[in-house]
């Protein structure tokens, strides 16, 4: 069943990261990222990066560091400026850390999981900027937007952590976008004129 579990309204941040730490620790290296809907209305996806060496992230050990950003409003998008793009962004504030950590040595393997949106272009400046300014490899950098959580959710190994965090409450059997309500409005306005004449033909009018 396609669900979609808005975890925003119901769970805490330390909540969230506790869920996302988990999620982490049951990845198995060859998952497909999916994504919000982009500006050419499609949905895109991708294996994961860390799949080329996944068993180098099994035992990065304390080299693996597992971000989590919560926010409590559900139509936050990680293209938002306060995410991504302003100075004091959360990315430029993830980006400092992330430089220091690699002058140390100490940091291998990096991923940030949000409860926001999160599009395939989005996913693709986010990484290559993080990878540009840090130095390191693009393709040990992920990001899991909300899209991604949920779906690593609906799988079954993973159908415990919805009763763990009470995420029951909010799993709904199907959500529209503002999209695809623009979408059905259209096709509804697009059929009328050969309804109401159909309506008058049967009413013999």
């Amino acid at each position: 069943m396609k669900f979609n579990i808005q975890i925003a309204y119901n769970i805490s941040e330390y909540e969230f990261e506790d869920l996302c730490a988990e999620l982490a620790e049951r990845l198995e290296g060859f998952e497909i990222l999916h994504f919000s809907k982009g500006s050419d209305k499609g949905i895109d996806g991708r294996g994961i990066g860390f799949s080329k060496d996944f068993s180098s992230w099994l035992t990065a050990g304390s080299k693996k560091v597992i971000q989590a950003k919560h926010t409590g409003t559900p139509e936050k998008s990680c293209s938002e400026k306060t995410f991504y793009g302003n100075k004091s962004s959360i990315i430029n504030a993830e980006i400092v850390s992330i430089v220091k950590l690699v002058k140390e040595d100490d940091l291998k393997w990096y991923i940030l999981f949000t409860n926001r949106k999160l599009t395939g272009n989005a996913d693709s400046d986010i990484r290559n900027t993080i990878s540009s300014s840090t130095n390191l490899d693009i393709d040990k950098i992920e990001l899991f937007g909300i899209e991604m959580i949920n779906h690593l959710l609906s799988k079954e190994k993973n159908r415990d952590l919805i009763k763990k965090y009470n995420l029951n409450k909010v799993i709904t059997s199907f959500e529209f976008s503002d999209e695809e309500i623009k979408e059905v409005i259209l096709a509804f306005k697009s059929q009328l004129d050969k309804s109401k004449k159909k309506i008058e033909v049967l009413a013999g009018l």
